[in-house]
């Protein structure tokens, strides 16, 4: 089948707001699994998605914690190959 993500693939709304705000995936074609992690590389979330549910992240850590404000990676994995989008979040 065709690669769940493409160079149009894209992360919204950019930026998110906490709490009570969610990430979604556009632009995607199948399911594809991804991680959500900050900037020093440390693992956030671990996600699958596809077109029909593309909720990637609730803005919460862990522990279900409002995350904290700033920039974030998401590692998108699909077929051996690997995308990284960054998403912003905003109290």
């Amino acid at each position: 089948g065709d690669p769940g993500f493409t160079d149009r693939t894209y992360v919204y709304p950019n930026p998110a707001s906490a709490p009570g705000g969610e990430l979604r995936l556009g632009g995607i074609q199948n399911a594809l699994d991804g991680e959500i992690r900050d900037l020093a590389g440390n693992l956030i979330r671990r996600f699958r998605c596809d077109p029909a549910s593309n909720r990637i992240w609730d803005l919460k850590d862990e522990d279900g914690a409002p995350a904290a404000p700033g920039v974030y990676l998401v590692v998108l994995r699909d077929k051996g190959r690997t995308k990284i989008l960054r998403a912003a979040v905003i109290r």
